[in-house]
């Protein structure tokens, strides 16, 4: 992931349940976010660069934004599961 003195906003912890959509739809979680970009925790790993579409409810109204897929790993918090997880890191575009 990006350290935190390369980011160019600051990032808030958050936690949404949102869909990226693309080739597959993935159910992920949002656990934090900036004004450029945020951090999702998702079931498969996505490819460096993928353009998708994230999808948000936040106070009763859904959210839609294209995303790129800026990094990828696997969830060390999340490794001992029965299906691993992969935190995201997602920039946004437009």
């Amino acid at each position: 992931m990006v350290p935190r003195s390369r980011r160019r906003a600051r990032r808030l912890q958050v936690r949404l349940e949102g869909r990226l959509l693309g080739r597959q739809t993935h159910t992920v979680t949002v656990v934090d976010i900036s004004q450029t970009g945020c951090l999702v925790q998702c079931p498969a790993f996505l490819d460096m660069g993928a353009i998708l579409d994230l999808e948000v409810e936040l106070g009763g109204e859904k959210l839609s934004a294209k995303v790129r897929v800026a990094e990828a790993a696997l969830d060390g918090d999340a490794a001992a599961e029965a299906k691993p997880l992969f935190l995201t890191g997602l920039a946004f575009l437009g």
